[in-house]
């Protein structure tokens, strides 16, 4: 359950951030306007990080939003559209947890928050059916003294379990994120 929230926020963090990196990961400036709407959403404008896109657009009427959505490609439009209906559904309390573990993310150096990107997209690729088998594991995982995972980590029955992949991302998880994630 806390890497599917890690996930949401992770996606929240980064759904914008990475259309404004470089291959090598570096922030490049975002492209100044030209004019247009002034949402901060049209694909070709200056563009708000995910999570501060998102609360923009659910600020807006229902008219401006939908004007904001149709500027931006299918598939991206798709991606917020379902975004927005998933933080729509939740209730202020579970709002209040994603927004606190936003923030805690935004808290960690550059460094930790690209491990902790890769690894959501390394889970998000894995087949939905190993996810929350995964997922539980990992919950698991980052319970047990330090000693103890890594016994569990090292098991015959963890190796057998679990493929190459989920275990890099299952080892790589249990070590990095902090258990309040």
């Amino acid at each position: 359950m806390r890497l599917a929230r890690l996930t949401a926020v992770v996606i929240l963090a980064t759904t914008g951030t990475f259309a404004q990196r470089g291959a090598r990961g570096v922030a490049r400036p975002a492209p100044k306007p030209k004019g247009g709407s002034g949402t901060g959403v049209s694909a070709r404008t200056s563009r708000p990080a995910g999570d501060q896109q998102i609360q923009k657009l659910e600020k807006m009427s229902p008219a401006e939003r939908q004007k904001a959505l149709e500027a931006l490609p299918p598939d991206r439009r798709r991606n917020i559209e379902s975004r927005l209906d998933r933080l729509q559904k939740m209730s202020p309390e579970e709002r209040a947890q994603l927004q606190d573990r936003l923030e805690r993310f935004k808290n960690l150096p550059p460094g930790q928050q690209k491990e902790v990107r890769q690894l959501a997209q390394q889970f998000r690729a894995l087949p939905a059916d190993r996810r929350p088998i995964v997922r539980r594991e990992l919950d698991l995982l980052r319970k047990l003294p330090e000693n103890e995972r890594d016994a569990r980590l090292n098991s015959p029955d963890f190796k057998q379990r679990f493929s190459g992949e989920e275990q890099k991302i299952l080892r790589q998880s249990s070590t990095l994120l902090p258990d309040q994630f």
